[in-house]
């Protein structure tokens, strides 16, 4: 009787807080997000774009010509390319062969699901070796048709079809932050290269990009030539071939006169660009998209330098407007404002109903809360220079975790999403997500999960390539996969499974309950059967959307 009073105590003061926090929250919105403030954001975002080809500038604050020069025989190579794709669509009858291509592979890929789901459940050694080696075969015959792909479809593929997206990303990490002349100019050669060839086609109107889809075959076709003598697919290789075609049949089915549409666009687009890069190696004047008359190289770099200025200056100013509002507030509303704010922009709506996404992520900002490398701000942090020079930010941790620079992607002023660390969003949905993430806040805070160590986390599903981020990073370790929480129709997913009617996925350990968990998918959705009880099926957290990274110690 103790307990459940105690427990509607608790309950009552939860709401109240939560009462509260939306007051105070109301308030916030109405004091930092004026009436321009938005459309301020977004002109000075849309100047800062411009008209989108990158300027490679050189530790002497000049153009960097020799970057330039190095990379106009690429675009012009590039443009060709795009030509001789767009001639090709023109002349395909149609795309029945590469259709049936498609489906080729989706058969060959579930025939080899179903071998993988077999090597699992053999008795016996002899029993799994004639199973590794007729997956050979078919795994084999796969890589036979993915190359027909390759062929028969190369207006499918990237610009330098395959292009190893998560090595240009290191190498470009490896020299961003060197000072260094030397480090300048290799950043800005492999920058440039980037914005190259990691591109796609477009409708007219600049909507329905494709570059991602073209990155995600990069990746997988790398990865299944990565090693010989193949047997079974990755779970991620399963998952990157259903993004893969899935998204290849779309386009396919929006018709020979919008693919050429599209590459017109992509040919136009990459011209201009040729003409800008070629104006800039020339040192002649240069007329971007949209402007009135041609500029001196000196003015256009003037021109983007303030544009920049402009938009940073604007969005840590509010940013540190947002820092010195909560800064008033009691360390509770100081946790809840930062833990609702990054559950917005890092998770939104993507979360399964039972959030457990989001609560992990909020248990990570938790986490990070002791750990100085995290939740100190200091001159090094852009924001510093914006706050009060008598703010005592070591009394602000849970506002120094949110603002810490370079933790938080979307508090970068060229990321769109930071409108809303100062511009909460007050529709319908964003007011319930706050409440229910005010609601995880609160039982965290209450309850923390002192067994869950992660102090970072990415999406893969995110991440341009679809690259493991996680190979980048030093001194953390991946935390292993586990179920979701057990499905309310357990009893019939349990009986479907019974009857052999799922598909098999993978399967996965958890170590410290020593126990191995079959997933599979059942009436076409995802799910976890336990492999010592099956009658206990569990929902699906897919790693591909959040793998969680503790350090290693």
């Amino acid at each position: 009787m103790f307990a459940s009073q105690e427990l509607w105590a608790k309950s009552k003061l939860d709401q109240a807080v939560l009462t509260e926090y939306l007051k105070i929250q109301k308030e916030y919105a109405e004091t930092t997000c004026g009436l321009a403030t938005e459309q301020t954001y977004k002109d000075l975002d849309v100047k800062y774009r411009g008209d989108g080809n990158f300027i490679p500038v050189a530790f002497d604050q000049k153009v960097d010509q020799k970057t330039v020069k190095a990379n106009l025989p690429l675009i012009k190579e590039k443009i060709a390319w795009i030509k001789t794709q767009s001639e090709l669509i023109k002349k395909t009858p149609s795309f029945e062969e590469v259709l049936q291509i498609l489906k080729r592979i989706e058969n060959e890929v579930q025939v080899l699901q179903e071998a993988k789901k077999d090597f699992f459940f053999a008795k016996t050694n002899d029993q799994k070796k004639d199973i590794e080696e007729r997956a050979q075969k078919q795994f084999a015959q796969m890589m036979k048709e993915v190359e027909n792909l390759k062929n028969a479809a190369p207006y499918l593929q990237s610009f330098k079809f395959p292009l190893d997206h998560l090595e240009l990303r290191a190498e470009y990490e490896k020299f961003k932050g060197m000072n260094t002349k030397e480090a300048r100019a290799k950043a800005n050669s492999i920058y440039l290269y980037r914005r190259i060839v990691q591109d796609g086609s477009y409708d007219e109107n600049l909507t329905r990009n494709d570059s991602v889809i073209r990155a995600g075959f990069d990746t997988l076709y790398l990865s299944l030539n990565k090693d010989k003598n193949r047997t079974f697919l990755t779970d991620n290789e399963r998952a990157d071939f259903k993004y893969v075609l899935t998204n290849f049949k779309i386009l396919l089915d929006l018709g020979k006169e919008t693919l050429v549409s599209r590459y017109d666009e992509w040919a136009s687009r990459t011209e201009r660009s040729l003409t800008f890069y070629q104006d800039l190696a020339d040192g002649k004047k240069i007329k971007s998209d949209g402007a009135v008359s041609a500029a001196d190289i000196a003015t256009i770099l003037e021109d983007r330098a303030r544009s920049l200025y402009n938009l940073k200056e604007f969005v840590l100013k509010k940013e540190a407007e947002a820092y010195t509002y909560w800064s008033k507030k009691s360390e509770l509303f100081q946790y809840l404002y930062a833990i609702e704010t990054i559950l917005y922009a890092e998770v939104g709506r993507i979360d399964a109903p039972d959030a457990l996404e989001r609560r992990d992520v909020a248990q990570v900002v938790i986490n990070r809360f002791s750990h100085p490398v995290y939740s100190e701000i200091s001159s090094a942090d852009s924001i510093f220079d914006y706050l009060p020079k008598d703010m005592k930010t070591k009394d602000n941790k849970w506002l120094n975790v949110l603002f810490k620079e370079g933790e938080f992607s979307f508090t970068y002023f060229y990321i769109p999403g930071n409108l809303h660390i100062y511009c909460p969003d007050m529709t319908k949905v964003g007011q319930f997500l706050r409440r229910e993430n005010v609601r995880i806040a609160l039982e965290l805070l209450n309850n923390p999960r002192k067994n869950f160590p992660a102090l970072r986390y990415f999406s893969r599903m995110s991440m341009y390539g679809r690259i493991e981020m996680d190979s980048l990073w030093d001194g953390y370790k991946p935390l292993g996969e586990v179920p979701g929480k057990l499905t309310r129709n357990t009893k019939k997913l349990a009986e479907l499974f019974k009857q052999d009617r799922y598909k098999f996925l993978y399967d996965f350990t958890v170590a410290d309950k020593k126990k191995t968990y079959l997933v599979v998918e059942i009436q076409g959705r995802p799910y976890v059967v336990d492999f010592s009880n099956p009658k206990q099926v569990y929902y699906y957290r897919n790693p591909n959307q959040f793998r969680y990274f503790a350090p290693v110690k």
